[in-house]
């Protein structure tokens, strides 16, 4: 017994020197850590009246920021918006798909050695707008195709074994036109004087014309214009500011149709063009011309010297130009009042943004417009919109989605004669 109370004494002796000569562990919260002073929102800024998610970049002004990026992070109803540049009393950041009336911001940060504020920052709340949204919900069996929209912006378009419907205010779908005789589908459709509808096939080489409807009866098209060449396809119209109208698709020639407004008399001139062209656009005294041209997708133009002159038909824009576009295709085109061209395509990120004075591209709205643009069309506001196809069937498309802008469409010459 005495041996044990003795080996126990030492077994405590030495138990507690050892003890005393370890350092005590660090505890993970430092009591002495100063978190400074949390961040502060004092306004919030766009360069645009409305403000839209994944889309936009937002100026932050205010204070206890950090000056290194990655130090801050903005939250946008608790998703983290992407950080672009920083400084102690100004951040930028771009928005997330966040999107509604009230979205709450909030700002946190951390300093350099990790630790986070005390707080985060108060709060401020502001209206987002959903990029893209679709403005009518299809039936599977009910497949758009060309659309286009009025000055008033009534909103039309061809449906895949129909005739031409209309999307009223109010979100209805009505049949507005009948089906011409046993053609599909239209390919192209746009506004000409007197709110008629110009509408092309796509596999002959007339156009077509649906009457203004001022009652309830559904109007009878009628054809518009047969152009003389047999192997004409014709695909897509448009007018310049003479209101001649521009027509092209698969075939040898482009064609304009020249209308005497008195009599109803059409001159038709052709122009040699060998090319498989989808999508035809006026802008700036220029014809432009989408599609396939000597197996190569791009956009060729020419120059509308006066209304009964046309420049050479001259290369302009080449798809494969653009690095991930080299195998898909161009399916329309349009333009913006500034100055840019949209081109639609069927890539995974499918519009390009041209700036049509140094042809230079950029992906436009990546990550934010659904694949496979088929047509474009604007209404009288700033409002983009495109038919989405369904990837891997030329033959088919899906819905029509709205694109919100922060421009106008340059001139639809036809539409804005009215």
């Amino acid at each position: 017994m005495k041996k044990y109370l003795i080996f126990l004494l030492l077994f405590t002796i030495t138990t507690f020197l050892y003890n005393c000569s370890v350092e005590p562990q660090k505890s993970l919260f430092d009591e002495n850590h100063d978190p400074g002073t949390p961040p502060v929102i004092s306004e919030i800024l766009s360069a645009f009246p409305r403000i839209l998610a994944g889309v936009d970049e937002l100026t932050i002004n205010g204070t206890g920021f950090s000056a290194v990026l990655e130090e801050n992070g903005v939250l946008f109803n608790d998703v983290y918006g992407e950080m672009i540049s920083a400084s102690p009393t100004q951040l930028i950041v771009k928005t997330p798909l966040v999107w509604g009336d009230s979205v709450k911001i909030k700002i946190w940060n951390r300093n350099a050695e990790g630790y986070a504020t005390m707080a985060d920052s108060n709060l401020k709340y502001i209206k987002i707008l959903q990029p893209v949204v679709n403005i009518y919900e299809f039936r599977d069996d009910q497949m758009p195709m060309a659309i286009t929209a009025d000055a008033d912006s009534g909103f039309y378009l061809s449906m895949k074994g129909a005739g031409v419907f209309q999307i009223t205010p109010s979100g209805s779908l009505i049949e507005y036109a009948a089906k011409k005789g046993v053609e599909s589908y239209y390919t192209g459709m746009k506004i000409g004087p007197g709110h008629t509808i110009i509408e092309a096939w796509g596999t002959v080489k007339a156009l077509f014309q649906a009457p203004d409807k001022t009652g309830e009866e559904i109007v009878t098209p009628i054809t518009y214009a047969v152009v003389n060449n047999a192997g004409l396809r014709l695909a897509d119209m448009d007018y310049d500011k003479y209101l001649n109208l521009w027509t092209a698709g698969e075939g040898t020639t482009i064609a304009r149709i020249k209308e005497d407004p008195g009599t109803g008399n059409k001159e038709i001139t052709q122009f040699d063009f060998d090319a498989a062209i989808r999508s035809v656009r006026v802008y700036d005294d220029y014809v432009y011309l989408a599609g396939n041209v000597n197996d190569v997708e791009s956009v060729w133009r020419a120059q509308i010297i006066s209304e009964t002159s046309l420049g050479p038909i001259l290369s302009y824009f080449t798809l494969s130009s653009i690095s991930g576009y080299e195998e898909n295709r161009i399916n329309a085109i349009t333009f913006s009042d500034d100055g840019y061209m949209y081109i639609g395509t069927d890539n995974q990120d499918p519009i390009l943004e041209l700036d049509v004075n140094t042809v230079t591209a950029k992906v436009f709205y990546p990550g934010v417009v659904p694949a496979d643009v088929r047509y474009f069309a604007w209404d009288n506001s700033k409002n983009l919109y495109i038919t989405k196809g369904k990837e891997g069937d030329l033959e088919k498309s899906e819905t029509i989605f709205q694109i919100k802008m922060h421009k106008n469409s340059a001139p639809y010459f036809g539409r804005d004669a009215n």
